[in-house]
């Protein structure tokens, strides 16, 4: 009896072990089980959106013979709805692979102004329809190490949620400023701004702003994408206004005169 008391809470112990390892298998079999199936959704749906879309865009080009003017309206909310839906599927594939721990392989140095100046022009249309009027601040050149696509996502994410949220006739300002060693780019809006209730879960995935608010993937992914590129985040509500800032590293010459800047600021800081 002595020895089996002795013993037992050691098989107590190994049985708990093997069933945690057998919850812990079911769960990643389950995981995988749903990313594929996020990853097959999302791919298999690009094609037959992609030929509708197609159509669409003959038919408004006259291929199909003359259309009345309500007919190509539908035609117009259909290419558009088509092209949310691309977004939405390219967004589940995105989330797909970071929640697969995938960052992706294809980082090299690139001009994050230039990036901001591209995603801005693809942009442009979406904030005259609704008569906003757009700030932009670009201070300086601004080199960092990451992918151009995945960043280009977050920075439309984040423009994107600027223009929903803004008041037509409101203003969007965005700003990219360079401090010691890291980029800072900020989004203004003239939104109403984030409930306070929500605002602890304002970056998870499936976590919507408020009423209205899109799938809960945009700044999601903005955050998932930043932080795989070794920076950070945030939101901020300011003198009525709403901002989202994200902050990179720099790479290369514009790092080191950052360092520089940085030190001797310091410096000049200590020396007052």
């Amino acid at each position: 009896e002595d020895a089996v008391g002795a013993v037992a809470p050691a098989f107590e112990q190994l049985h708990l072990r093997m069933k945690l390892e057998n919850l812990n298998s079911e769960l990643e079999r389950r995981n995988d089980l749903i990313k594929d199936l996020i990853y097959a959704f999302s791919h298999d749906l690009r094609t037959p959106i992609t030929a509708s879309t197609l159509s669409m865009k003959l038919a408004l080009q006259g291929a199909y013979g003359e259309l009345s003017e309500e007919y190509r309206a539908s035609l117009r909310n259909g290419v558009a709805s088509n092209a949310a839906l691309l977004d939405l599927a390219d967004q589940l594939l995105t989330v797909a692979r970071l929640e697969a721990g995938d960052t992706g392989d294809d980082f090299r140095p690139l001009d994050l102004r230039e990036l901001l100046e591209d995603r801005l022009k693809m942009m442009e249309t979406i904030f005259t329809e609704k008569s906003l009027e757009l700030e932009v601040v670009l201070k300086a050149e601004a080199r960092v190490r990451g992918n151009p696509l995945e960043l280009g996502r977050a920075v439309q994410n984040l423009l994107e949620n600027a223009q929903k949220w803004s008041p037509p006739g409101g203003k969007v300002e965005v700003r990219l400023e360079t401090l010691g060693r890291y980029v800072h780019v900020t989004v203004f809006d003239d939104g109403v701004g984030v409930p306070d209730a929500v605002r602890s879960t304002l970056f998870q995935r499936f976590k919507k702003a408020g009423a209205g608010a899109g799938s809960g993937l945009g700044l999601y992914l903005a955050r998932r994408i930043v932080e795989s590129h070794s920076g950070r985040i945030a939101y901020a509500r300011q003198g009525g206004r709403t901002s989202f800032r994200f902050s990179l590293p720099l790479v290369g010459e514009a790092s080191r005169n950052g360092a520089k800047q940085e030190f001797e600021g310091s410096a000049n800081s200590a020396i007052s």
